[in-house]
């Protein structure tokens, strides 16, 4: 037997079912679409690859001559290139950082070498007990920023530093930036200027392409990429991987950026929720966030909520922590939101997720229902709509049968505050996310915002059976009196009279909130009469109307027989 033979492989983690919402590998959505491969595949089937025209489009992408570009069965073949070149002679040891990626200790021990691990968890990169751990022996120093599985990052000026100690002691140093897209800032650039220093890169993680196989090293000079190129096979990838590789750097570069923004964006949702659950989460510039949670087996809840996560079993420092994968869109994040708050409060229902191929199946019209672990044969009135343009994208859940519950980020405070109100009134649980276009005004976020919600309403009263259908009421606050009228007649007609006499309210224009009630009772299909009777204050006015909605809202959707109300027999 081989002594070299690790004793361990690389945990790829479980696949799970095709229902299941897969967050524990960090795959990311992909940025090509299916007809976008302009070339006929068969052209190349019968012949062996040539990489000239992906090292052209790769070194347009990231600026480097593609001489000194070396393509790679994904980012971890690199990564074993550069360890068999660099474990030679006297020299055997491997500095890591440890957590971090598995296959540096698998590969380094394939190559005959040992690891050599410094902590480094949380805050700082710890630079002087990396420096202190170089010496004679070290053959290879290897970082990885975002790190995986923490998200942590490494400054550009340490990473310089930690370039110039190596160098002096004539050692290689190899930093791995898999996740560099989705952190704030790129080193690239500023380390391509190092004579000693490697970069992995790959199209794995922000182009969502790991299914290819295809990532590439950034060496400082041309003799360093030969020497590299003869540690692996002479056909790295196949010409299947490469030509989808082509097409996605030369076509695909915004899709990219659009969805690595979208991530970061999400991310920053899923880790505000877990840390408003109490639940310890680092700081990731990855896509990915790592979290502890106080229940034990969390992995495990979470796929009876069809939701896998990575736990980490007998992994030093990881012993505690899940890493959550961020969802490829903001409706797959609201399916995770929810499904953290369930398990985090102990409540007696589950989401049963969706993927998106039954999600874009009309038989579900664009749904995701709640279900009773009590009764699992009673649908809850509950429903989940997206609305994805070019100005705006949305995901809206809500529950009429709710306790006022609101989970609302439009971007426009005012507007979050308006229909926290709503929610809070009504008695309908709500969450709603929206990525808008600030940049241009507030028109699009507002009125896309309302479409969502008068659709998920809609789709949650099905056909209204049983509902009261008529609700009305009147609300002050202070010396503003507002009334709202309703009907859901499945008639859409709204009268809308708030009569705001200021351009904006904060962040927020007046004559968007009229419009605001005009396309959900537009998109919900009800009589919608709002008239503010008195008040000086503009923010008092449109506050009242908001709750006097909110409490006719909450009359009309009450059910109080098993008929539809109406002579017609259709609401719809």
């Amino acid at each position: 037997m081989n002594p070299n033979i690790p004793k361990a492989t690389y945990d790829t983690g479980s696949f799970g079912t095709a229902n299941e919402l897969r967050l524990a590998r960090n795959e990311g959505p992909c940025c090509l679409q299916d007809s976008q491969l302009t070339t006929p595949l068969s052209d190349s089937l019968n012949r062996y690859p040539d990489y000239s025209r992906l090292l052209t489009a790769y070194s347009e992408f990231v600026g480097v001559p593609s001489e000194r570009l070396v393509v790679s069965a994904g980012g971890d073949e690199g990564i074993d290139r550069v360890i068999r070149t660099a474990v030679s002679g006297a020299r055997r040891d491997v500095v890591v950082h440890a957590p971090s990626f598995e296959m540096f200790d698998i590969y380094a021990t394939q190559a005959g070498g040992s690891i050599k691990s410094v902590p480094w968890f949380d805050g700082d990169f710890p630079f002087d007990a990396f420096a202190a751990t170089i010496d004679s022996d070290t053959a290879l120093v290897i970082v990885v920023s975002p790190n995986n599985p923490t998200g942590q990052v490494i400054p550009l000026e340490v990473l310089l530093k930690l370039a110039s100690h190596c160098a002096e002691r004539d050692v290689l140093l190899l930093v791995d930036l898999a996740y560099v897209e989705f952190a704030d800032n790129d080193p690239t650039p500023g380390l391509l200027q190092c004579k000693n220093v490697i970069l992995v890169r790959t199209l794995s993680k922000a182009w969502g392409l790991a299914g290819l196989r295809v990532g590439f090293l950034l060496t400082p000079d041309r003799e360093t990429a030969r020497c590299l190129q003869t540690f692996g096979g002479p056909f790295t990838i196949s010409n299947v991987s490469q030509q989808y590789a082509i097409e996605a750097l030369t076509s695909a570069t915004q899709a990219m950026r659009r969805n690595s923004a979208q991530i970061k964006k999400i991310r920053g949702q899923l880790t505000q929720k877990l840390v408003e659950n109490n639940i310890q989460v680092l700081a990731s510039q990855g896509n990915f966030v790592l979290a502890r949670f106080s229940q034990k087996n969390i992995a495990e809840q979470f796929r009876d909520c069809g939701v896998q996560i990575r736990a980490f079993l007998n992994r030093p420092f990881l012993e505690d922590w899940v890493r959550i994968t961020c969802p490829n869109s903001l409706e797959e994040n609201a399916g995770l939101i929810s499904c953290i708050d369930l398990l985090c409060h102990n409540k007696k229902s589950q989401i049963h997720l969706q993927t998106t191929s039954q999600i874009n199946n009309p038989s579900v019209e664009n749904g995701i229902r709640m279900i009773d672990k009590q009764d699992s044969n009673q649908a809850r009135r509950a429903a989940t709509k997206t609305r994805n343009t070019n100005e705006t994208q949305i995901v809206c859940s809500l529950q009429l049968d709710g306790t006022g519950q609101a989970q609302i980020n439009t971007g426009l405070g005012f507007f979050d505050h308006m229909l926290t109100a709503l929610t809070k009134h009504s008695g309908i649980d709500l969450t709603l996310n929206c990525i808008g276009d600030l940049n241009v005004d507030d028109h699009h976020t507002i009125e896309d915002c309302a479409i969502a919600i008068g659709e998920a309403l809609a789709l949650a009263l099905g056909e209204r059976r049983g509902v009261r259908r008529f609700g009305y009421a009147y609300c002050p606050l202070d010396e503003a009196l507002a009334r709202v009228v309703l009907d859901l007649s499945g008639r859409p007609w709204p009268e809308i009279h708030l009569g705001l006499m200021r351009e904006k309210i904060g962040d927020t224009s007046t004559e968007n909130l009229t419009h605001f009630f005009q396309s959900l009772a537009i998109n919900l299909k009800c009589s919608l009469h709002v008239d503010v009777l008195r008040g000086s204050n503009d923010h008092h006015r449109a506050e009242a109307a908001f709750k006097a909605l909110a409490l006719a809202l909450k009359d009309a959707i009450q059910i109080i027989s098993s008929e539809i109300p109406s002579t017609k027999g259709t609401l719809t």
